[in-house]
């Protein structure tokens, strides 16, 4: 599987985001545009990884936010 660990957007910046993209909507014909529902900050691509290592790493990310509240 494709995995990636990202950071989900406050709706008023995905908002704002929009209306960003609705500028360059006009402005080109270039470009492939995504929902706002879809976007997020992506802090690291992983890459193809097996569903064993997804489980390991899903469960590093549980340990390291439960330690950052």
């Amino acid at each position: 599987m494709r995995a990636f660990i990202a950071i989900d957007l406050p709706d008023t910046v995905k908002k704002s985001l929009a209306d960003v993209i609705r500028h360059l909507m006009a402005a080109t014909s270039n470009g492939r545009w995504v929902s706002p529902s879809q976007m997020h900050l992506t802090l690291a691509f992983l890459g193809d990884i097996s569903r064993s290592v997804g489980i390991d790493v899903k469960g590093a990310m549980e340990r390291v936010c439960a330690s950052t509240v």
